[in-house]
């Protein structure tokens, strides 16, 4: 008898709330509480939005989602717990996700509520659905794409290489990644030729 196709959740093309963006746009402040709105953007254009409400000033510290879900209200709470770092230097930040009470840095959208990625039994990430083929072709040329991504991304229409005279974060990493990949390409090339008799 054939085996039923599975379907599984691709977790790279949901929804994600990420910690790391929460802190970066200042929500995360100690003794504060602090109102925002997480929005997803296609092309300028705003396709989801998700209130929300920090309070770092309660005995345990959470955020208050709130949003609407194929015309259903969704409102729930999820804590944040802090973990000393491994450095020895202070604690880290994680979520605390209200249905696997594992922690996590991202929180993804899955049937209707953000979670762990493994709130749902079926989820994977794209990389997971490629062939063996596929990604040693990856692996041996996909630098080569990646490369030519940023690339495009440098010369693209609006985008500042410097801001007052001093060259930009975002240039500067693009331009560290095209020498990383480089490298990697260059390095590829020369195992081939060795492989050449």
């Amino acid at each position: 008898m054939a085996k039923l196709p599975t379907h599984p959740i691709i977790l790279d093309d949901t929804y994600q709330i990420h910690l790391a963006n929460l802190k970066k746009w200042g929500y995360i402040e100690n003794g504060k509480v602090l109102k925002g709105t997480y929005q997803w953007k296609i092309k300028g254009e705003v396709k989801s939005s998700v209130s929300f409400v920090v309070d770092m000033s309660a005995e345990r510290p959470y955020m208050n989602l709130a949003y609407i879900y194929r015309k259903t209200r969704k409102e729930y709470k999820i804590y944040f717990m802090a973990i000393p770092s491994n450095l020895g230097i202070g604690s880290v930040l994680y979520f605390v996700c209200p249905f696997t009470l594992k922690r996590c840095r991202k929180l993804y959208l899955i049937d209707g509520y953000f979670g762990h990625r493994t709130i749902a039994k079926n989820t994977m990430y794209e990389c997971q659905t490629h062939s063996k083929y596929y990604r040693m072709l990856d692996h041996t040329f996909g630098s080569e794409f990646k490369i030519e991504e940023m690339y495009n991304k440098i010369y693209g229409k609006h985008f500042k290489k410097y801001y007052k005279g001093k060259i930009t974060r975002r240039y500067q990493y693009l331009l560290d990644q095209i020498d990383k990949y480089e490298y990697r390409s260059l390095s590829s090339t020369i195992q081939l030729k060795d492989l050449d008799y």
